[in-house]
C-alpha cells in the first residue's frame, strides 16, 4: 500500500477539499508534476488547468483557474483562485459560458480595449478547461 499524504485545496472564496491521498498530478506553469508522499519541498504557480488525485485505486478530477502549489514532506496545499471537482460541473452551464465568451470575442473589433479581449479569452479558456475533464 502506498504511503499517503495530506492534500488540501482552498479557494479564494473559502471553498475547500481535504483528504489523505496517494498521488497528485498537477500542471504548473513549468509543466506537469507528479507528487507522492515524501516529495521534496516545492512551490509553483498553477495555470488554468485540471489536476487529479489518487485515493486508493480511484481518481478524482478537478478543474482549477490558477493558484499556488506548496509541497512539504507530508502535506501538499493548493491555494486556488477557484476550483471544481468534475462531479460538480454543470455541462450546460459551461457550454453557455463558452458560447458567451466566444460571442464576446467575435464581437470585439481589432481596436477594442485589450482588457476586454483578455477577459473574454480567459473566460473561454476556463470554460474549455472545465469541458476537458467532463470528457
Amino acid at each position: 500500500m502506498a504511503k499517503k499524504f495530506l492534500f488540501t485545496i482552498i479557494s479564494a472564496d473559502g471553498k475547500s477539499f481535504e483528504a489523505q491521498i496517494d498521488e497528485l498530478n498537477v500542471e504548473t506553469t513549468d509543466g506537469v508534476v507528479g507528487i507522492l508522499a515524501g516529495h521534496l519541498p516545492l512551490v509553483a504557480h498553477l495555470k488554468i488547468s485540471n489536476f487529479n488525485i489518487k485515493i486508493d485505486n480511484s481518481f478524482k478530477y478537478f478543474a482549477i483557474t490558477g493558484g499556488i502549489l506548496s509541497v512539504e514532506k507530508d502535506k501538499t496545499i493548493i491555494l486556488a483562485d477557484a476550483f471544481e471537482e468534475s462531479s460538480e460541473i454543470d455541462k450546460k452551464r459551461v457550454l453557455r459560458a463558452k458560447e458567451r465568451a466566444e460571442n464576446r470575442l467575435n464581437g470585439l473589433a481589432l481596436n477594442d480595449n485589450d482588457f476586454d479581449r483578455k477577459r473574454a479569452e480567459l473566460a473561454l479558456e476556463r470554460a474549455l478547461n472545465r469541458l476537458k475533464i467532463l470528457k
